[in-house]
């Protein structure tokens, strides 16, 4: 689900996009791990990037 929006192209316009508010959220709390789940607004970014990096 997370990299859904990527694969439909919605992140392809950077400024604004999904993308961009996890990659704000991540380097907010870098540290955070995603193999500790809390459901918090910086899991999602950290599993985002590391999605995004799985994919490419």
């Amino acid at each position: 689900a997370e990299y859904a929006p990527t694969l439909l192209g919605y992140d392809d316009e950077y400024e604004g996009s999904n993308l961009q508010r996890r990659v704000k959220k991540f380097l907010a709390e870098p540290s955070d791990s995603i193999t500790e789940w809390q459901n918090t607004s910086a899991d999602y970014g950290g599993l985002n990037l590391f999605i995004q990096y799985l994919v490419e």
